[in-house]
C-alpha cells in the first residue's frame, strides 16, 4: 500500500497517482512510513536554503577532489622514483604422480541356453 502524506493528512493512493501528489506537496510513503518519493518544495525559502546547501557541499567536494588529484599525483612520482620491485621467484610445482584407477572386474558374456 502506498500512502500521500502532507503535514496532518494521509491519503492512500495507487501507484498511478505519485506524480499527481507530489505536484501537490505530498510526501509518498509506504505502509511502515519508509520514505518512498519526497516532495518537490515550493517554497521559496526552502529552495533557498536548499540551494545553499548543496552550494557549500558542491565546495567542499571540489577541495577534496583536488586534495586526492594531488596526493595521486605525488604517489605516481614516488613510484617512478622508487626502485623496481624485484619479481617474486615461482617455486617449481612437484610433479604429481597420477593416482591409479581401480581395476574394474572384467566384464564377462555369458549366454543363455
Amino acid at each position: 500500500m502506498i500512502f500521500a502524506d502532507k503535514g496532518n493528512r494521509i491519503k492512500q493512493i495507487s501507484e498511478s497517482d505519485i506524480d499527481k501528489y507530489v505536484g501537490q506537496g505530498y510526501k509518498i510513503v509506504d505502509e511502515r512510513g519508509r520514505l518512498i518519493q519526497d516532495t518537490i518544495p515550493t517554497d521559496i525559502t526552502v529552495l533557498q536554503s536548499a540551494f545553499s546547501e548543496n552550494k557549500a557541499k558542491i565546495k567542499k567536494l571540489e577541495t577534496e577532489n583536488a586534495t586526492l588529484k594531488q596526493e595521486i599525483a605525488e604517489l605516481k612520482d614516488q613510484l617512478k622514483k622508487s626502485k623496481p620491485i624485484e619479481s617474486v621467484k615461482e617455486t617449481p610445482v612437484q610433479d604429481e604422480t597420477p593416482v591409479p584407477e581401480q581395476e574394474l572386474p572384467k566384464k564377462t558374456s555369458r549366454r543363455q541356453r
